[in-house]
């Protein structure tokens, strides 16, 4: 589960990192956004194992639809493009480009 979206994380966020020019944050929040959105996904597991009891798999909850993630991309482009010099759309935008990138690995 995360041995291999992380790491994926990381490699995203550092190609991030060389191509965008300006960006409002700093390299580390960047890095730790991309990561963390990388891994998002996955942090359904709590609820598959302490309350669904493995009833149901993971991939069918709805932080796997690969919908999800691209309306929050789209609606955080939309967001960061209105507010260029505002940090939190560009934290939403890349965070949810590590999820999406978590969807193209499962």
């Amino acid at each position: 589960m995360f041995i291999a979206h992380l790491p994926a994380g990381y490699l995203l966020a550092q190609h991030l990192l060389k191509r965008i020019c300006t960006i409002p944050v700093s390299p580390k929040a960047v890095l730790f956004t991309v990561m963390v959105g990388a891994i998002a996904p996955d942090l359904d597991m709590l609820y598959f194992y302490f309350i669904d009891h493995r009833q149901t798999h993971h991939h069918k909850y709805f932080s796997h639809w690969p919908s999800l993630w691209i309306g929050l991309l789209c609606t955080s482009m939309l967001a960061t493009g209105l507010t260029r010099k505002q940090s939190l759309p560009f934290l939403t935008l890349i965070f949810s480009l590590g999820g999406l990138l978590h969807m193209l690995l499962d």
